[in-house]
């Protein structure tokens, strides 16, 4: 059986941020992604082809066209720092046109992809970083907390990646053992019988709370062991709450704790440092 997973938290890696070293930034936090839409589907996508490797705000964007948007007159754009301006984002890529929206959402996910060996691993961090999963570009980067060396953590999830499809894009770096989606607001379900915990990630996973259009996650903490009572529960909608969460997965057993937490911690390595680049330097 493999070994427990390790607790994820911002000393992922190592011992805590060295604030008082000026090679480390002093304050991290989480990046951010866009979605720019435009009035057709021409000008997005020339905007993806012209301004992908562009540069703004001393950073580099990357620029996909987005195909999973029915309409396809929008982009994901990664790479944009928080302090610049939305102004400042409709003039880079007025360009090519006038954006219609922009909407922009804190880029909180990441994965975590175990796999047989530590070969496989590092196959997985030389071929895949930079590489696709549903128009947004994955960064990859070997886990070093442990002396296995066999899992990768990824950022630049899509919110609408489950971690089958995670799975899946990383199966072809080698054998995996175990895939799992961090970060975002999260539920945690602990019942008083391990088999209602099976129970709930069989039957309810990809379900909807009622009333709501969102489909949610279900799956095994990402620090439980394999004969834990409890579950995990991402994608939850807005304005979920405690009680609406607990109605929902009753009918897989009896339940001894609900919580919700705002967020998991992003990795520290995907973070961003807060402060402009002029008053870094």
């Amino acid at each position: 059986a493999p070994e427990p997973l390790e607790e994820l938290s911002l000393e992922y890696g190592g011992p805590a941020v060295d604030t008082s070293s000026p090679m480390v930034p002093r304050d991290l936090q989480v990046p951010l992604f866009y979605q720019v839409s435009f009035n057709d589907e021409a000008h997005a996508r020339a905007a993806a082809e012209e301004l992908d490797g562009s540069m703004l705000g001393g950073s580099t964007l990357r620029v996909i066209y987005n195909t999973r948007r029915e309409n396809g007159k929008s982009i994901n754009v990664q790479g944009i720092p928080r302090h610049v301006s939305e102004v400042a984002i409709r003039d880079h890529f007025s360009l090519v046109a006038e954006p219609t929206t922009v909407d922009r959402f804190d880029d909180d996910l990441y994965g975590e992809v175990r796999f047989k060996s530590a070969d496989d691993a590092w196959n997985a961090r030389v071929t895949l970083d930079g590489s696709q999963l549903y128009c947004k570009m994955l960064r990859v980067e070997l886990d070093c907390s442990t002396d296995y060396m066999n899992k990768v953590l990824v950022h630049g999830i899509n919110p609408a990646v489950m971690w089958q499809e995670l799975k899946d894009h990383f199966k072809q770096a080698g054998e995996i053992t175990f895939a799992a989606i961090h970060g975002g607001r999260t539920a945690r379900i602990r019942f008083f019988r391990r088999d209602a915990a099976v129970t709930a990630m069989k039957r309810l996973n990809r379900s909807k709370l009622p009333g709501t259009t969102q489909t949610i996650n279900v799956a095994l903490p990402f620090d439980g062991t394999e004969d834990t009572a409890e579950v995990r529960v991402r994608r939850l909608p807005p304005g979920a709450t405690v009680d609406d969460v607990r109605a929902h997965f009753a009918m897989c057993g009896e339940i001894d704790e609900v919580t919700i937490e705002a967020a998991e911690s992003l990795p520290p390595e995907f973070c961003e440092d807060a402060q402009p680049p002029e008053i870094r330097n």
